[in-house]
């Protein structure tokens, strides 16, 4: 994730935002090291990813900021070894803005709102 202005990034890799701003629909067998928090570029440590459970039709990831950012661009990379790899094939990227109550998400090309309360959060 970038900024718009310098194009540096915001920090998912760097650590600059915290683990307890990443969340996950779920981790792989529910076990924490595959939690959410391992979801950062060129993450050295094992597992080099976050890893959904298996059984989890709808898997998603969310990064909380604590400020309005613009955001021009996200990096993907997937993990893994000579016998596996773990990757990312399609996503779609959903935003909210909690004081208007609204989410946003691209559908056909256009951007979409959604009226939501509070219990998105």
């Amino acid at each position: 994730i970038f900024l718009e202005k310098c194009g540096d990034a915001l920090g998912v890799e760097s650590g600059e935002i915290k683990d307890a701003q990443l969340s996950a629909s779920s981790s792989w067998r529910g076990i924490r090291a595959f939690g959410a928090q391992h979801a950062r570029l060129n993450n050295q440590q094992w597992p080099q990813g976050w890893s959904a459970d298996v059984r989890d039709k709808n898997p998603w990831l969310k990064i909380s900021l604590d400020v309005d950012h613009v955001i021009t661009g996200i990096a993907t990379q997937g993990h893994g070894s000579l016998v596996f790899s773990e990757r990312v094939e399609s996503y779609f990227v959903v935003w909210l803005d909690i004081r208007a109550g609204k989410v946003y998400y691209h559908e056909d090309g256009k951007i979409k709102i959604e009226e939501h309360t509070s219990e998105l959060q």
